[in-house]
């Protein structure tokens, strides 16, 4: 026993050294005085981070970033099959550098847009509406929300501040101390100006919690009209890439469809994980009906119905699988996998006779569904043709006549839109025919030019 105690003193570690204490206090003095500069600098880093998609170079680290994203994709839509071809993965990179590049302009057109647009409606729209609701609400005379204006916007910006500080992490925190500390000393300041004794601090203190209840309505308005054009610049961003590459739209959709059931083993008995599968199923199968082979069909004359029937079918096949989702079997996700693997590697190679062959699929329902698209589709082009008729039309009637020469304008223009709607339901090859007489005018206009130079001489 004695062996065992005498052996564990020897093996215990050595005692720390005891610090004296003029070292900790140099300690804290020195972070005392460098905490306000590492403070700053975090500010000055976030800032900096927040800038960085006014910068020209953010657009080709977000391309980057982006590419290096749908491989990951790539990637995890493959993890449990074979390994594809090498054509389907040259195939696949394309489309990545297509959409990756086109993603960062068209991210940097509706920021500036959204700036454009937001800005305005920051400054002068909102600020006209909320104050006459707070006028409703609040006795002006009572309560003169004016003489405590920078003092509630700076309490609020405070408490703000505070509570982004308990909800972020490393440099982000520091940057929200340091916007915490500096807003303590603009309410400081706010409150030794616009501080009357003769009102009283409970007055004062009113005045401040309406003040800052009305910033607060004013911010959540501004972020909601925010939200609202994001959202919009996100639909924006998916038609137009749909629209300008609907072959990598395509395939993309198709991949993070494969992707999410791949790694999404344990969330497939979720109900919102199944909601999300059948939302992306539905918008590739959009996606090959509505761009893909309408752009197809703009370059058959005679055969643009064929076309689109054949790739009908196939959308009506991806939205089939939708009644794999609601109604699974116990091999239904991997039966899954399989099928969208295989669509992605004919699709990238190039063998779209197999796509109709898997993927062919027709029932009443669908056709039934199909048909009651079609008629609300026809229904909505009817509406926008004569909307601007019917606006003029209403105008003239409701309000008052259009003098001269804004009816002729008005007028004109809605027969001019008319026309423009109605002519791709009365030739659908309207496009083709016009090529054709771009075409034949541009041939006679060089052979007069070539008569005139003396060049070539017309036969007797």
């Amino acid at each position: 026993m004695a062996l065992f105690s005498e052996e564990k003193k020897h093996t215990a570690p050595p005692a720390a050294r005891r610090t004296p204490v003029s070292f900790s206090l140099t300690g804290a003095l020195q972070t005392g005085l460098w905490l306000p500069f590492t403070l700053l600098v975090s500010y000055v880093r976030t800032l900096r981070k927040l800038c960085e998609p006014f910068l020209p170079r953010f657009y080709k680290v977000y391309s980057a970033g982006q590419r290096r994203r749908y491989k990951d994709i790539y990637r995890a839509a493959f993890a449990n099959g074979e390994k594809p071809p090498l054509e389907v993965a040259r195939k696949a990179v394309q489309y990545f550098n297509s959409i990756g590049t086109t993603e960062a302009w068209l991210v940097a057109v509706t920021l500036f847009g959204g700036l454009i647009i937001v800005v305005p409606l920051f400054v002068f729209v909102l600020p006209s509406h909320l104050l006459p609701l707070v006028q409703a609400l609040v006795n002006p005379n009572e309560y003169p929300i004016s003489k405590a204006s920078g003092t509630s916007m700076f309490t609020l910006a405070f408490l703000v501040a505070l509570t982004s500080i308990f909800s972020s992490r490393g440099e982000e925190r520091k940057a929200m101390i340091f916007c915490a500390l500096g807003f303590i000393a603009f309410v400081v300041l706010g409150i030794s100006v616009e501080y009357d004794p003769s009102m009283g601090i409970a007055k004062f203190a009113n005045l401040v919690a309406i003040g800052g209840v009305l910033y607060l309505l004013y911010f959540a308005s501004y972020m909601t009209a925010l939200a609202a054009i994001g959202r919009l610049a996100r639909v924006f961003k998916e038609r137009y890439l749909a629209r300008a590459y609907p072959d990598a739209a395509t395939f993309l959709a198709i991949m993070n469809i494969a992707a999410d059931c791949n790694k999404g083993e344990r969330d497939w008995n979720n109900l919102n994980f199944r909601a999300g599968i059948i939302g992306q199923l539905d918008r590739a199968a959009n996606i090959i009906e509505n761009n893909l082979a309408k752009q197809l069909a703009s370059l058959a004359s005679d055969s643009s119905d064929v076309v689109k029937d054949q790739w009908h079918q196939i959308a009506n096949g991806i939205r089939s699988k939708v009644q794999w989702i609601t109604t699974p079997r116990d091999s239904t996700r991997q039966d899954m996998v399989v099928r969208l693997q295989a669509f992605l590697i004919n699709f990238a190679s190039g063998r779209w006779y197999a796509l109709i062959e898997n993927e062919k699929f027709e029932t009443t329902t669908l056709r039934n569904a199909s048909t009651a698209k079609r008629i609300v589709t026809a229904g909505r082009s009817c509406l926008l043709a004569v909307a601007p008729i019917a606006l003029t039309y209403g105008y003239q009637r409701l309000v008052a006549p259009l003098g001269e020469p804004v009816g002729s304008y008005a007028t004109g223009f809605s027969l001019l839109w008319l026309f423009a709607c109605a002519l791709p339901i009365i030739d659908p090859q309207w496009k083709e025919r016009l090529a054709n007489v771009k075409d034949v005018v541009g041939s006679v206009k060089d052979a007069k030019d070539l008569f005139k130079s003396g060049d070539a001489k017309p036969t007797a």
